[in-house]
């Protein structure tokens, strides 16, 4: 009937107690516990994952991903939240008040992190002018290399060139679907074919310096973000 990881391997490794002194400490924590609980307690508590491990990482200096994050500053809501509801009983249940006392708030940390890191994981543009100017740079740079390739779409519809009118991506690259027996007309990197074969995905060469440029781009965004 645990509500979190930790304390279901916790209540897994319970073990009797042989120790008078031990015994009766337990058992007042259970009557508090039991007090605490009756009198309107954990309410607020929702299941959060184990972040052990993830702090253990971070310890490490190993980083984070958005997503990871966010279980941290779930974690240490909840934890406030414990906290404050046992300082709040503090009268009635003097020996788990005592042990909230114990946790840490961490609450300029959590709002670090949900001030930077929306609810699917992404880093928000605010984190970092930086990151916004980049973000940026790099939608006007996808704009410019998707205009390119709906010109060069439109003038080779007519001549049955395509087998699509629409722009793909294949490998980070952004191409057209030239009909294979058509190859030749249109001069450019190949980076993939259908499973049939009649397709090819044609980087046209026209573009390529566009491509590069807003694939560089992404990358930069890439490297700001996993700083941040």
């Amino acid at each position: 009937l645990t509500q979190t990881p930790v304390s279901r391997q916790l209540a897994l490794e319970m073990k009797p107690s042989y120790c008078t002194n031990g015994g009766e400490r337990l058992q007042l924590e259970t009557a508090e516990g039991v007090l605490f609980l009756d009198s309107g307690g954990d309410k607020d508590l929702r299941p959060t994952e184990d972040v052990s491990k993830l702090v253990d990482r971070a310890s490490l200096d190993g980083s984070l991903v958005g997503k990871e994050l966010l279980s941290v500053a779930n974690a240490l809501d909840a934890q406030r939240s414990m906290k404050s509801q046992f300082i709040a009983r503090r009268n009635n249940v003097p020996i788990l008040s005592e042990m909230a006392d114990g946790i840490t708030d961490l609450l300029e940390l959590q709002r670090h992190i949900e001030d930077f890191i929306d609810d699917n994981g992404e880093v928000l543009d605010r984190a970092s002018s930086k990151l916004a100017r980049i973000r940026q740079k790099t939608r006007e740079a996808y704009a410019t290399v998707t205009e390119a390739l709906q010109r060069i779409i439109n003038s080779l519809t007519i001549q049955g060139v395509l087998q699509e009118q629409v722009v793909s991506i294949r490998g980070d690259r952004l191409v057209i679907q030239v009909k294979v027996e058509h190859r030749r007309k249109v001069p450019g990197i190949v980076h993939d074919a259908s499973n049939t074969g009649a397709t090819l995905y044609v980087e046209p060469l026209v573009v390529v310096d566009l491509c590069n440029e807003w694939r560089e781009l992404v990358l930069d965004e890439h490297r700001q973000t996993a700083r941040i």
